[in-house]
């Protein structure tokens, strides 16, 4: 979209040579936050007898931004500090927004927090869980 922001526009980047989670997949925004570690830190995560999840990528939105697909495993958002609102789910199936569920935190200038979002238990129509894991 022609004058739109890039600021939700996630790239991917080969992880370290060192790490054997295939799953786990560092993303970075646009050049122009380069060097810059202020943002959110989302791992998604499911339960291994939802095995079929592996297949249906979650989506992430922040601020009510268009979601994005992203793989599962840990994925780095750029964001400048201040609130911010974190949106999870996975169409999956049938469902469109399986695990619909969101967060707000807020984001320390420099720091970026850790966040895990986990696939709902039992049954697909209840919402993810969101823990904060720590803040960078």
């Amino acid at each position: 979209m022609p004058g739109a922001p890039t600021r939700g526009r996630l790239q991917a980047h080969v992880p370290a040579s060192g790490d054997s989670d295939l799953t786990s997949t560092a993303m970075s925004s646009p050049s122009s936050h380069e060097g810059e570690n202020t943002g959110i830190s989302v791992q998604t995560k499911f339960y291994a007898f939802n095995f079929l999840l592996y297949f249906y990528k979650p989506k992430i939105s922040i601020d009510g931004n268009p979601a994005e697909k992203v793989p599962w495993g840990t994925t780095f958002i750029a964001t400048t500090p201040g609130a911010h609102t974190v949106r999870c789910f996975v169409p999956y199936v049938y469902l469109r927004h399986m695990g619909d569920s969101t967060i707000d935190v807020r984001v320390p200038p420099g720091k970026t927090v850790l966040l895990r979002w986990q696939t709902p238990l039992g049954s697909l129509y209840l919402k993810g869980k969101w823990t904060v894991l720590d803040a960078q």
